[in-house]
């Protein structure tokens, strides 16, 4: 937890302490490290990372810490991920709780609805521990083939077995 308090010191500066305090054995640190715990330090540090990189000036409240450490992106991102077609595990875990269907068939005002709806369900199934799902493989290529036409004793030798199956005879 020390560690985490000063790194985002080191991000935030005041504006952390300001909100947080200076000690983070006492007041909000111990409530941060309720918070967090049965995180593991690759998820905190992933969370520490998404406060460098997202961009907001403000310190992030418990929540919104716990979320970027269990990489649980915005509803923006995975709306943008959904069209894109680039999906990470976390949006992956959204489309299984979205009717696609309905969503690609309803206007704006509904599929917005849809995809709010199956967003809140899968944040609150990851924040109850549910796994992200794994990365699902591509699909190999497929190797196009020039075809090769068979030769004149094979085919006759299935056309006399179609003929006799439908009982035409040559």
């Amino acid at each position: 937890m020390r560690r985490l308090w000063l790194r985002m010191v080191e991000i935030y500066g005041q504006l952390w302490t300001d909100k947080y305090g200076d000690d983070w054995e006492t007041g909000a640190g111990q409530t941060w490290a309720k918070g967090l715990a049965g995180l593991a330090d690759t998820e905190i540090g992933r969370g520490v990372a998404a406060c460098v990189t997202r961009g907001t000036p403000w310190a992030p409240s418990l929540p919104e810490f716990r979320l970027l450490c269990m990489g649980i992106p915005s509803k923006a991102r995975v709306a943008f991920e959904l069209k894109q077609g680039d999906r990470s595990p976390f949006t992956c875990m959204v489309l299984a709780r979205l009717d696609s269907h309905a969503y690609r068939a309803s206007g704006a005002k509904d599929a917005e609805r849809l995809l709010r709806d199956a967003y809140e369900l899968a944040v609150e199934a990851r924040m109850s521990g549910e796994p992200l799902p794994e990365p699902r493989l591509a699909l190999p290529e497929t190797v196009k083939t020039e075809p090769k036409p068979a030769d004149p004793e094979t085919v006759k030798a299935h056309l006399a077995e179609i003929g006799k199956y439908l009982g035409v005879s040559k």
